[in-house]
């Protein structure tokens, strides 16, 4: 980080994280060598900001001061390289990445509203005030990805807030949680870029698009052109293919989601067969399509 210091001559660099008051310096984390970085907010346009935080993590200072003890526990686990919280050494836990669209309300008022549906042990750590990490314990109280479906739409009618979810498995802490979590942050950014629309996200929800997202150039070159034509030039067609297959080919629940009658839709199914010679009944036909369809939508992003 020192050549940032040559840039910004007031920057500070750190080992540890600042405990003085710079509520005027944006707080970035080097994961490099767990080094913290902090330059004067009158400093550093919003161009910077941005390039800045693709390089480092951009922290919120409140995020981290307000924490109480047992939860900066859990900070310095998943950030800080510390050891395990010792109150959950042994137990299955799970963390739930989230994100509030709204950045007008209040992180009191929004951690209220969340710890509302939450068990008790549930711990929240925040990133930014609008995003965090929810910490929940496997138990008979555990919450379902229903009840998180729940308080997604409770927010956007309570607080005019799109609020997404991103749920991970439940698993004993390891080693290796502070990096499994790291890569759940990393299909959590690619879903609120490229998935806007879907609410709730898992690993396997995230991954399929994940993966045609990134395949090399000369692999999406192999794929059947002419299907890949049709999805463009028909983006009905292609969101009615998808949406079905996303459905397991469950006609009834693709017309309910599409707000459509089923022969419209077995409309659409036929003239899909009839252009290209594909009965989607067919497993192997059905994942062919399927891939071909997040290929034409990372194409259209």
């Amino acid at each position: 980080m020192n050549h940032i210091q040559l840039l910004y001559p007031e920057a500070i660099i750190s080992k540890e994280f600042p405990t003085d008051n710079f509520s005027n310096y944006h707080y970035f984390r080097n994961h490099q060598d767990q080094s913290w970085l902090l330059i004067p907010k009158n400093g550093i346009g919003e161009k910077e900001l941005k390039l800045l935080s693709l390089l480092y993590e951009h922290v919120e200072k409140s995020a981290i001061s307000t924490m109480n003890i047992h939860t900066k526990e859990w900070y310095d686990f998943l950030y800080n390289e510390g050891p395990f919280p010792i109150q959950q050494s042994q137990k299955e836990m799970r963390f739930i990445h989230f994100f509030i669209e709204n950045q007008q309300l209040e992180r009191e008022e929004l951690e209220s509203a969340i710890k509302g549906f939450l068990p008790e042990q549930a711990i929240i750590i925040w990133e930014f005030d609008n995003r965090g990490i929810i910490i929940e314990e496997n138990s008979a109280v555990s919450l379902s990805e229903k009840e998180y479906q729940m308080m997604s739409e409770t927010f956007e009618a309570d607080f005019f807030a799109k609020t997404f979810f991103f749920i991970g498995k439940f698993h004993e802490l390891a080693f290796k949680t502070p990096s499994l979590i790291k890569q759940d942050k990393e299909f959590f950014d690619f879903s609120l870029s490229f998935l806007k629309n879907e609410r709730m996200l898992s690993f396997e929800k995230v991954f399929p698009s994940y993966l045609a997202h990134h395949l090399r150039e000369d692999i999406k070159g192999k794929m059947d052109n002419e299907l890949l034509k049709i999805f463009k030039d028909d983006p009905e067609m292609h969101i009615t293919i998808k949406t079905f297959l996303e459905n397991n080919l469950n006609a009834s629940m693709t017309a309910k989601h599409l707000y459509i009658h089923r022969n419209t839709l077995q409309y659409r199914l036929d003239k899909f067969t009839e252009k290209t010679g594909i009965h989607l009944k067919d497993f192997h036909s059905a994942f062919t399509v399927f891939i071909a369809s997040l290929i034409s939508n990372s194409e259209i992003k």
